[in-house]
């Protein structure tokens, strides 16, 4: 099984590079890194692991999407998990407020632990 992963956190970007992962950066806001998986769904790729994991209910602005290119479940299923997840980033519970530079930083480091984690996992699957 092959892995690629999106996300919008240069950090995780970064030490996912270190442990030989294949990383795509989505710029910009979680939202965009969650489209950018999805966009890669619709063409071929499948959800390695769920994107909640971590994240259901838990604003964050920044999201890590594994993908990979074994079938799981359906493409159809896929495609709406992330858009679901795109769509609470633009509800009236996301927090507008903007965030301080060590809120920012805390929010990297728990995107990286999540993503570091579902690392674990994964290698137990890959070629």
């Amino acid at each position: 099984m092959n892995v690629l992963v999106v996300t919008n956190n240069p950090e995780a970007q970064e030490e996912l590079k270190k442990h030989g992962f294949c990383v795509e950066f989505a710029e910009g806001r979680a939202e965009n890194s969650l489209l950018q998986a999805r966009n890669l769904v619709v063409k071929g790729w499948h959800l390695a692991a769920d994107p909640r994991g971590g994240y259901n209910k838990r604003y964050n602005p920044y999201h890590t999407v594994f993908l990979c290119d074994e079938a799981g479940s359906g493409m159809g299923e896929d495609v709406l998990v992330l858009e679901n997840l795109a769509q609470y980033h633009d509800s009236p519970y996301r927090p507008d407020a903007p965030h301080t530079d060590r809120e920012l930083k805390d929010f990297r480091i728990l995107d990286m632990s999540i993503a570091l984690r579902t690392t674990e996992h994964l290698k137990n699957y890959m070629n």
